[in-house]
């Protein structure tokens, strides 16, 4: 029996050393007096979850992080009655050793380890211009039911999946989205109802469905360096696309008409559809361009 206690007493240390080892800092904000919203998240190392909530006008969110690693940054202020939200983390580096040699190992980062896990709840009835920097990690973005007034995003080193199942309730100024070497992946981007979409894809690659409701008509500039693109646009709009394009560059487009010089445009046009004016420049990248026909 002495030995039961003392091997359930053990456990019991080691599970609570292993608890210890992180925190959690819990977040709330009632946004309800407010005009408008402007969210900053910036991370260099981590795990973001992003989504509605439950709540019109409350904004939630928690960041669990290593004990050893540096706090997060987490600020509310305002200013001519807009709301702006600061969420600053930082990797925790150490450069250099004691001969002063600067290497990879000096990092006291783990892509996998997401020391970082960052989960917040967006308040949903309140205009919302978001800025997204993110470092090494992964983003999880649902972006369903929030009324995006402007959204900018550069994901650096991370992967990020991102989706906007409804049409946004009010008008997107602009979408301004940099994978930089990451992979990304973004659903119902049409959804976010912006008259001007600016995509700029690095090393990485990025799988981007246009499809969605569009009330308005639409230009779509997407720059492609080395990387890879694969582009769904929607059926039931006007498209007008033209792709400037190298030798070395791979090019493949379905779904609409070849005008010559790179110059591609919608099998039908109708008057009263809105239309979507989109120009690919690539570089040694490649990209895969089709048109969704489900609706047919």
């Amino acid at each position: 029996m002495k030995h039961i206690l003392i091997a359930i007493t053990l456990i019991a240390s080691l599970l609570a050393t292993g608890e210890s080892q992180r925190k959690k800092k819990d977040y709330q904000y009632n946004l309800k007096k407010f005009d408008s919203f402007r969210a900053y998240i910036n991370f260099g190392i981590g795990k973001l979850n992003l989504g509605p909530g439950q709540r019109r006008y409350i904004l939630t969110g928690s960041i669990d992080y290593d004990k050893s690693l540096m706090a997060p940054n987490v600020s509310l202020t305002s200013q001519n009655n807009i709301a702006k939200l600061i969420v600053d983390i930082k990797a925790d580096m150490r450069f250099g050793n004691d001969n002063g040699n600067f290497s990879m190992d000096d990092l006291n980062i783990n892509k996998d380890d997401n020391n970082y896990k960052i989960n917040f709840k967006m308040p949903t009835r309140i205009a919302t211009d978001m800025h997204l920097d993110f470092g090494l990690g992964e983003a999880e973005l649902d972006l369903t039911n929030l009324r995006i007034s402007q959204f900018k995003m550069d994901c650096g080193l991370s992967d990020v999946r991102m989706k906007v199942s409804k049409p946004n309730r009010i008008d997107c100024d602009i979408v301004e989205i940099s994978t930089g070497i990451s992979d990304y992946d973004g659903k119902g981007l049409g959804n976010l109802n912006s008259s001007k979409y600016i995509i700029d894809v690095g090393l990485g690659s990025a799988n981007i469905d246009f499809t969605g409701d569009l009330d308005q008509d639409t230009n779509l500039n997407i720059s492609v360096g080395l990387g890879s693109l694969e582009l769904l646009l929607p059926d039931h709009v006007n498209i007008k696309l033209t792709v400037d394009s190298g030798l070395l560059s791979s090019i493949d487009v379905r779904g609409l008409v070849s005008k010559g010089n790179g110059h591609y445009e919608s099998k039908d046009w109708h008057e009263r559809w809105s239309t979507i004016e989109g120009e690919i420049s690539v570089g040694l990248g490649s990209v895969d361009v089709d048109v969704d026909v489900e609706k047919n």
